[in-house]
């Protein structure tokens, strides 16, 4: 098996086990890995990159708690079938990352990318002052030529200059932050309201005015607990469910 997705090195400072969660995780998103994939071995992983079960075994059951993986007792361990019932919900992901992993076509038309100067609420949730300014974000997202989604991305600029320079109908913001920023979008909380669309709103989604919409608000933080974003993402309540599973211990 072409283990080539995997990268794994004795000499970071990254746990082995998340190394080779994380290297299964990318391959999924970027489609190497795709659904009912199997996935290498115990053994496989273990004569290939010298580490033990312990580490593979570790990595995996992170996997399947992530909801990423099937395993089956005889049969190994399988990329699970994804659908958009609750992907984005549980997973921090960029949308043509989403895309690939459902197997859907996508393009992404930008409404609005500029900084703004003060506005309420929004600027004291994302810690700013009166005299700040942030970059605003507006794009409506398609998946097979229909819209999906609207969202506003309400982005931090003490850190992040010239985003508004970028191209965002090709470029992925969470990529651009990573590659040119050095800042992974590592924490997301989330929370669901629902609304009725106005005009403009009914416009974007593709949905007549006054149906319900579901609104799914965004506070991502990154690799070192620091706020970078606040995103409000509308989606057609006719058209989109979120699945949860909850336990009690």
């Amino acid at each position: 098996m072409d283990l080539s997705f995997i990268n794994i090195s004795k000499y970071s400072k990254v746990p082995l086990h998340e190394q080779l969660r994380e290297s299964i995780v990318k391959a999924i998103h970027n489609g190497t890995l795709k659904a009912d994939d199997k996935l290498p071995t115990e053994d496989e992983l273990c004569k290939a990159f010298d580490i033990s079960r312990i580490v593979v075994r570790q990595s995996y059951n992170d996997l399947l708690k992530d909801g990423l993986i099937d395993r089956g007792r005889g049969r190994g361990s399988f990329v699970k079938k994804m659908d958009d019932s609750g992907l984005f919900m549980h997973h921090i992901l960029s949308f043509r990352e989403e895309m690939s992993i459902l197997n859907r076509n996508s393009h992404v038309e930008v409404i609005k990318a500029e900084c703004i100067s003060y506005e309420a609420p929004i600027f004291d949730e994302l810690g700013l002052t009166k005299s700040d300014h942030c970059f605003l974000l507006k794009r409506v997202r398609y998946a097979d030529g229909n819209p999906y989604t609207y969202i506003e991305n309400y982005v931090r600029i003490d850190r992040f200059y010239n985003l508004d320079t970028y191209d965002f109908t090709v470029q992925s913001l969470y990529d651009v932050l990573q590659t040119d920023y050095d800042t992974k979008p590592s924490l997301a909380k989330r929370s669901i309201g629902a609304m009725k669309a106005d005009a403009e709103m009914a416009g974007y989604l593709g949905v007549k005015k006054n149906a319900a919409v579901l609104i799914v608000k965004s506070v991502v933080y990154d690799q070192y607990d620091r706020l970078i974003e606040i995103s409000n993402e509308y989606v057609a309540g006719d058209s989109h469910r979120y699945d949860f599973e909850v336990r009690n211990n």
